[in-house]
């Protein structure tokens, strides 16, 4: 019987400290924002803006995360009538979900996006 204590206090014990662990790396710091490109396959405007778009993750390192995505799975199709897109676009979210910016087809303009990721590092640095 006093093995079996034993047992279940070293498991609770062990369970405890996964949660500590568990829960600190989960506030460790902000979390990357997203960049969701929804592009539609053989668009030539898509296949244009896909290395710029890409390139973000290189200008915000360890800040920004880039996903492209077909358009046309029924997955996106939801997140694009979500969005209010018509066919195609991009979305910006903070490490919440929360939407920062998003532009509905091939009105991208990576300078404003831009703009807008700065300005959101801006002030989670408190700068």
């Amino acid at each position: 019987m006093s093995m079996l204590r034993s047992r279940v206090i070293l498991s609770a014990f062990a369970l405890a400290c996964l949660a500590v662990v568990f829960a600190a790396a989960c506030e460790s710091g902000p979390k990357a924002v997203q960049v969701t490109h929804y592009y539609k396959p053989g668009c030539a405007v898509c296949e244009e803006l896909k290395p710029a778009i890409a390139g973000l993750a290189q200008e915000f390192p360890g800040q920004v995360e880039v996903n492209h995505l077909e358009a046309t799975t029924p997955e996106s199709r939801q997140d694009i009538e979500r969005l209010e897109f018509r066919e195609e676009g991009l979305v910006v979210r903070d490490h919440r979900g929360a939407v920062l910016i998003k532009q509905a087809d091939h009105g991208i303009n990576l300078d404003e996006v831009r703009t807008t990721l700065q300005q959101y590092f801006e002030t989670q640095s408190g700068g």
